[in-house]
């Protein structure tokens, strides 16, 4: 909407935005990349059809999420807390912790890029919320305590068979595995080949409702009895005369 009433209003932008030397292409490609060749398969499929959207279920990097979900779910498995976690182990796929390059975060926006943050707070919390990411959840002593029992490194095993493991990103190539070791002698561990949240894994409503509720606390500003109401009626969008009757809730 604000592009549009920029240009309606007479602004203007380079017109070569895309093939420029500093340009999208070059920006976002490599130099071999083809314009032709994006061009000509434009829409075919669209791939809000093909292979589908994707929602982020934890508010951190993408890069991150097999892991804590598979935290998650060993933790639900195991019924472990810190102080019965001998070692956790995260095996990442070659070029999996490109983008993870906070090992000891000091802020909450570090730890967004921190996997050995979020398998912290995943043992010490048991979920992830936006507050999980604040600087006072990072700079929790439990936290800290944790870093020397946690060890994450990329392993040439978690590549997988995929023929397309080049071009995927660091959040979606190979497989994610995950080891919990616990001090009374019990271990599990879990591989992760699909991020929840990922066209092969959608979030169910459950999860989108408990995404929007956090978002609308943090806020604030809006109640949660409004939250709960707005996302009841985002659910049925389709059905609703009037758009106010969410935003309303929301203001």
């Amino acid at each position: 909407m604000t592009a549009w009433q920029l240009a309606a209003s007479g602004f203007t932008a380079a017109p070569d935005v895309l093939e420029a030397r500093a340009g999208f292409f070059s920006t976002y490609g490599v130099p071999e990349s083809d314009a032709g060749v994006t061009v000509n398969g434009l829409g075919r499929p669209f791939v809000i059809v093909d292979p589908g959207l994707a929602l982020k279920k934890f508010p951190c990097c993408y890069a991150s999420h097999r892991a804590m979900d598979g935290l998650l779910a060993l933790r639900a498995k195991l019924v472990f807390d810190v102080a019965s976690i001998d070692r956790v182990v995260c095996r990442m796929p070659p070029g999996g912790m490109q983008v993870l390059t906070y090992a000891r975060p000091a802020t909450g926006l570090e730890a967004k890029f921190s996997l050995q943050y979020c398998l912290a707070a995943g043992v010490l919390d048991g979920n992830y919320s936006l507050w999980t990411f604040t600087d006072a959840a990072v700079r929790r002593q439990e936290i800290a305590s944790l870093y020397e029992r946690i060890d994450v490194a990329e392993d040439p095993a978690c590549r997988g068979n995929d023929p397309q493991f080049e071009r995927r990103s660091s959040g979606s190539r190979g497989l994610v595995e995950v080891e919990v070791r616990l001090r009374d002698g019990r271990s599990d561990h879990i591989r992760v080949e699909r991020a929840p949240g990922s066209p092969a894994r959608e979030l169910s409503w459950s999860d989108l409702r408990a995404k929007f509720i956090d978002c609308a606390r943090q806020s604030q500003r809006v109640s949660e009895n409004a939250a709960n109401e707005a996302f009841e009626a985002i659910r049925k969008l389709e059905q609703i005369e009037d758009v106010t009757q969410v935003t309303d809730l929301l203001s």
